[in-house]
């Protein structure tokens, strides 16, 4: 409702998944998989996280039903995933189905050490990277400055844009919104 274009990243198989991913693809927004990847610190995980102890097989099955289980999702983001993403053997197996799907995916960058990017590009798979958290520190003056961070960073890339990610959150949408 606040007129501006964003990009929905929906975890899948939770409850509320297909209702979200549903009223953001009505409002005319973008949705994408935000896919559990093993993270460092093992923290949280989700039934269905992608982890580095898994064969290239059962990595590429549990990608294709997370892709199949969010409606008019076109991309991918790692939800976590600071291990598998820095694991050349996993993201392999990730980006076959995500090419396979003809989607794209967008690198959260949750650590320095990812090669979600570098994968994706050499197999052809539209990527991107997450330039800057939003909402780290979630009080809305922090996202305000966040937010000119962003603006100013957009201004001085070649393409006059970057990607930021913010999460789901009241204070979020308030600081958006103003």
């Amino acid at each position: 409702s606040i007129g501006i274009p964003l990009t929905y990243a929906v975890l899948p198989y939770e409850q509320y998944s297909t209702a979200v991913a549903t009223a953001g693809h009505n409002a005319g927004q973008d949705i994408m998989v935000h896919l559990p990847m093993e993270s460092e610190s093992n923290v949280t995980p989700e039934s269905t996280t992608i982890r580095t102890s898994m064969g290239s097989s059962e990595v590429q099955a549990i990608t294709t039903r997370a892709l199949d289980s969010v409606p008019y999702a076109i991309g991918v983001n790692n939800h976590q995933g600071s291990k598998a993403t820095s694991d050349r053997t996993t993201m392999t197996a990730v980006m076959k189905e995500i090419h396979r799907q003809h989607m794209f995916f967008l690198d959260s960058r949750t650590t320095s050490a990812s090669v979600g990017q570098s994968v994706a590009e050499n197999m052809g798979v539209p990527t991107g990277v997450n330039e800057l958290f939003l909402d780290n520190d979630s009080s809305v003056g922090s996202l305000k400055e966040k937010l000119q961070e962003a603006v100013r960073m957009a201004l001085r890339s070649s393409g006059g844009y970057i990607i930021v990610i913010g999460h789901a959150r009241p204070n979020t949408e308030a600081a958006i919104a103003a």
